[in-house]
Formats: structure tokens, sequence, C-alpha cells
């Protein structure tokens, strides 16, 4: 597996041969809220819409903006969290859309519903021939989550991050504090923190998590993706 952060929590990924495009912001200044300069995207549009499928953990527009909507063509397979993301969907014109159920197939790759109580669903991503990779979306920490987590046994978990602020604003990120509890809630999986630096206002910087981390002894299955760099897991 191949991760590509483009920026904030907008994802190519590069899985079991196939590209997949992780809630995709493709105008920034059009997001509903203030993005950070750090987070232009370092990978150009003509490989973004190249993708060969796009997941989506929300129609929020810090998630999927208008620009998205616009350019990503109207066939390429959409997998979504429910009926009224996917009637939405195909009234914008897309016409492969479809509900991440329990057992759901794009190729050879399952896609699973992970219901987070409280939360929106994660996606768990598995193929015999990679990491389970689980796409948490936003989400905020407990029991639900918690369970969720040991129910899946992911070996890889990106997460959005955010500052105790941010996360008291829009109730669905996970603090630095929350990101060492998932560790120990599952030690076997690498976690991947995006949304680092995205806001202005409540930018988690990639100092401050570093060292919150070095302090706990934990960086081997810790990472901080910048954008456009490849990091495989």
């Amino acid at each position: 597996m191949i991760l590509q952060q483009i920026h904030g929590t907008t994802l190519l990924l590069h899985f079991a041969g196939k590209k997949i495009l992780i809630d995709p912001v493709l105008s920034l200044e059009k997001s509903a809220l203030p993005l950070s300069p750090a987070t232009n995207a370092a990978v150009s549009l003509q490989e973004i819409l190249q993708a060969d499928a796009v997941i989506l953990t929300s129609l929020y527009p810090e998630r999927f903006d208008d620009a998205a909507r616009k350019l990503l063509p109207k066939t390429i397979p959409v997998y979504v969290q429910d009926r009224m993301d996917q009637a939405e969907l195909k009234h914008s014109g897309f016409t492969n859309v479809q509900i991440v159920e329990k057992h759901t197939h794009f190729g050879n790759i399952a896609l699973t519903r992970t219901p987070f109580t409280g939360n929106p669903n994660g996606v768990l991503m598995e193929h015999p021939a990679e990491k389970s990779l689980l796409i948490t979306g936003d989400s905020v920490w407990n029991d639900g989550f918690l369970n969720a987590i040991h129910t899946a046994g992911p070996r890889a978990i990106a997460v959005n991050c955010g500052t105790e602020e941010l996360a008291k604003a829009t109730p669905c990120q996970l603090t630095a504090d929350d990101i060492w509890k998932l560790h120990e809630a599952a030690p076997q999986a690498s976690l991947i923190t995006c949304q680092i630096e995205a806001f202005h206002q409540w930018g988690l910087d990639r100092l401050s998590l570093q060292q919150f981390m070095l302090k706990k002894n934990f960086n081997s299955k810790f990472l901080i993706p910048e954008n456009g760099k490849n990091y495989y897991l």
C-alpha cells in the first residue's frame, strides 16, 4: 500500500493495484473552514482525477467540495455512507454510487462499513496482499469507537486530528491524547494522522504532535504525512 496525502484529509491510496481517492477537496478557497496555505496540493490535478474510485466519509464541504463534485468523472465508482448521500451524488450526475455495507467490493478489494456510536461510519479496506486499513473519517473517542476498533482489528488506521479547540468547535476530531489512547487500544496498527496544520485557527502542528508522541516513546508505528510524499505501509 502506498499512501499519499494531498492535503488536509484528502488522500490518494495505491491499494491492491488500484488508485483510490479519499474525501477529495479540490478547491481550497471554497472550503467551509479556512484552510492553511500549507495545505496547497502537492499532487497534480490530472493525477488526482485519474483515480479508479472514490470513498467519501461524508459530504461536508471540508470532505467533498464543489470543485470535486464538478471535476471528477461522473462514471467513477463512488462509495458513500448512506442512501441520502447516494441520492445526492446521483442528483449531481454520478452514475456509479454505492453504499458501503457489511460486504461491499470494489473489484477484489473488500470495503466494510465500521459503525461508530455517535459518529459517521468508518470504512475498512481489505485485500489479501495488503495491510487492512481503516479510514475513520470524522470521529470522537467513545466506547462505540473503541469497540469498533477492536472488532475491525485493522493493521493501519487513518484518523482526522485536531487541537482540543477544534474538537470543541467540531466535535468529530481526535486530539493528541486520543491518538495515544488509540495506540494503546490497537498497538498492532500503524497510525496515520491526517489534517495536521490544515486550519489556521485550530491547526494541530506537526512539531507539537511529534514532541507529544516522543514523550510517550511512540514513533515506530506513527506517521504524520507531508503533502505529496509517498509512504509505503
